[in-house]
């Protein structure tokens, strides 16, 4: 047993396997009480035996990406789940003791309705809104997503010049593909990003804004297509929202402005914009056509 090694293909079959679960849940509410909603699909038999024959070290290489993957479902679902480290770390556990019990038994259909009582426990405790949001609401749900926009859209957005546009250059949640940063460094300026969902290479690093150390005077552009100050946003008209935080973070990206740097971002944000000391910061505002929104750019002092 300790001699075994699983191929390619068997994480792949399994990976494909758990895509199919998840497409299979997609939508439904984990605050929901009709029973049966949430199951477990059917492991074809011979990757289950294969499983079970798995190294440890292979085990946890699945489960952390397991634990990954339904992250990145739940930010599909909603782009206003935010989970900090010691949510990704019980997220894990959960996933640790579905497939102890998996191991231990061969089978995990008795254990379905735990798991999905545990996930929506988890979920309440890392977003409490979440139970006031789709408590009652129905078996099935929308989603809130948060799409990623290619270059030339974004460039449009948040007038962006590229003549005058100064180098290095941040893109604050940049997307899982990093398209403005992709477009950026094809033409030789010196731009990386970061985003939750990305993957981490040398141009975009898997981090959220919350954890991302931004440095002081370390940048001449950041830039902020609806991620970053769209969610400061949705907390400010939020009873219940992390407005302070997000405050705290919005003056750290402006501190991580060099002198005569610019921070780009839509949709604007004027509850804290007329705060700002006019002799350090000028801010110009454009409106968004079709839209009650508008683009900021804020451009620090010399």
């Amino acid at each position: 047993m300790d001699d075994f090694q699983p191929n390619t293909l068997i994480m792949n079959l399994f990976k494909t396997h758990i895509d199919k679960q998840l497409f299979n849940n997609s939508g439904k509410n984990l605050f929901s009480h009709t029973p049966g909603l949430f199951g477990f699909l059917s492991m074809p038999e011979g990757l289950s035996h294969t499983l079970l024959r798995l190294k440890k070290s292979d085990e946890d290489a699945l489960i952390n990406w397991l634990t990954n993957r339904v992250l990145e479902e739940f930010y599909d679902f909603n782009q206003y789940f935010h989970f900090n480290d010691i949510d990704k770390f019980k997220l894990k556990r959960i996933y640790v003791k579905l497939w102890e019990h998996y191991r231990n038994t061969g089978d995990i259909s008795v254990y379905q309705a735990t798991h999905y009582k545990e996930l929506s426990s988890w979920l309440f405790q890392s977003n409490p809104f979440a139970l006031t949001l789709y408590s009652g609401n129905g078996d099935l749900q929308n989603k809130v997503v948060c799409e990623e926009y290619n270059a030339d859209f974004q460039l449009g957005l948040l007038h962006l010049d590229l003549h005058t546009i100064e180098e290095p250059i941040l893109d604050i949640g940049c997307g899982k593909h990093g398209y403005l940063v992709k477009y950026l460094r094809k033409l030789g300026y010196k731009a990386v990003g970061f985003d939750r969902l990305c993957d981490n290479s040398e141009f975009c690093y898997n981090s959220d804004w919350f954890d991302f150390d931004f440095q002081t005077e370390r940048w001449g552009t950041i830039i902020s297509n609806i991620s970053f100050s769209n969610h400061f946003y949705h907390h400010h008209n939020r009873t219940d929202g992390d407005y302070l935080t997000y405050a705290q973070r919005f003056m750290d990206i402006l501190s991580a402005l060099k002198s005569g740097g610019s921070f780009y971002y839509s949709p604007s944000l004027p509850f804290i914009e007329s705060i700002l000391d006019p002799l350090v910061f000028d801010i110009k505002n454009f409106n968004v056509p079709n839209s009650m929104y508008k683009t900021s750019i804020i451009y620090k002092l010399p």
